[in-house]
C-alpha cells in the first residue's frame, strides 16, 4: 500500500510541474484594443428609446439632428477577436426603439460604451448598465435608470426620474420631478421640484443632500442611524423631531418624501426657483 501511495504522489507532482511549462490555451490579458461603430436611426415625435449595456458607459443627450445617433466603443484586453463577441442589437417595435448589448461568455473580458444623441422630441424610457456610469441630459420622458456598479447622473430632464444603483452616487438636477432614488453604497444629491406619489430616497452607506421646492405641497420624514439631520431654511413645518429622525410638512402637505440613510447625514435645502 505504501508503494502505491508514493507512485500516485509522484504522478501528481509530474502533472503539476508540466502544467507550469505547457500553454494550456488560456489567453492572458494584454493591452486594451478598441473598436468603433457609428449608426443612425430614424426618429419621430412618438419615438420611445430604451438602452441597456453590460460593462460599459451610457451617455444620452439631445442634439439638433433629426435622427438618433449611436457611437459605440468596444473595449477589450483580450484581443480584437474578443471585440466581435459583443453584439449591438437594435430592435424597432412600432414607435419603440431598444438598443441592447449582448455578450458571449465570459462577459468580464470586454465592455461597450454607448454615446447616444437624440432629437429632443424622442422620449427616453429607460437606461440600464451593470458596470459603468449612466449620464442623461437635456432629454424628455419619465425615465427609469438602473445600475449595479456605477453612478447615475441626470441633468435637465423634462419628466420624472427614477434611479437605482448598488455601488455608486446618484445626482439629479433640473428635472420636472423625481420618483424613487435608491443607492446602497453611495451618496444621493437631488433637486426635488415635484413628486407624483410617495417617494423613497434611500441609501445605506452615504449622505443625502436634497434641494426641495418650497412651493411643493408634501410631507417629509427623515431617519438616519449614524449621522445627523440638518434643515437649512424655514420652509418646512416641523411636526416631530429628534437627532435621528424628523417629520414635517411643506405647504399644505401631501405625498410623502421618505428619506432614509444608515451611515451618513441628511441635509435639506430650499431649492432656488
Amino acid at each position: 500500500m505504501k508503494k502505491e501511495f508514493v507512485v500516485v504522489v509522484f504522478v501528481i507532482l509530474i502533472i503539476i510541474g508540466l502544467s507550469g511549462c505547457v500553454d494550456l490555451g488560456v489567453k492572458k490579458p494584454g493591452p486594451e484594443v478598441r473598436g468603433f461603430i457609428y449608426s443612425e436611426y430614424d426618429a419621430s415625435d412618438n419615438t420611445i428609446l430604451s438602452v441597456s449595456t453590460v460593462n460599459g458607459e451610457i451617455s444620452i443627450t439631445s442634439w439638433s439632428g433629426e435622427k438618433i445617433s449611436l457611437n459605440a466603443t468596444k473595449r477589450s484586453t483580450y484581443g480584437e477577436d474578443d471585440l466581435d463577441k459583443a453584439e449591438i442589437v437594435v430592435t424597432e417595435n412600432g414607435n419603440e426603439i431598444t438598443i441592447e448589448i449582448k455578450h458571449a461568455q465570459p462577459i468580464r473580458t470586454r465592455a461597450v460604451d454607448l454615446d447616444i444623441k437624440i432629437p429632443y422630441n424622442v422620449t427616453v424610457k429607460s437606461a440600464s448598465s451593470t458596470n459603468g456610469p449612466i449620464e442623461i441630459s437635456n432629454t424628455k420622458g419619465n425615465t427609469v435608470l438602473t445600475n449595479t456598479n456605477g453612478p447615475i447622473d441626470v441633468e435637465d430632464v423634462e419628466g420624472y426620474v427614477k434611479a437605482t444603483t448598488t455601488n455608486g452616487d446618484i445626482d439629479i438636477s433640473g428635472t420636472t420631478g423625481v420618483d424613487d432614488l435608491i443607492s446602497t453604497n453611495g451618496g444621493i444629491s437631488a433637486e426635488i421640484f415635484d413628486i407624483e406619489k410617495d417617494v423613497d430616497i434611500q441609501t445605506t452607506n452615504g449622505g443625502i443632500d436634497l434641494y426641495i421646492n418650497p412651493m411643493l405641497n408634501s410631507s417629509i420624514q427623515i431617519s438616519t442611524i449614524n449621522g445627523g439631520i440638518t434643515i437649512i431654511g424655514d420652509f418646512i413645518n416641523e411636526t416631530e423631531s429628534s437627532f435621528k429622525s424628523f417629520k414635517g410638512t411643506i405647504g399644505s402637505g401631501g405625498y410623502t418624501i421618505n428619506v432614509v440613510t444608515v451611515n451618513g447625514g441628511v441635509k435639506i435645502y430650499e431649492l432656488d426657483i
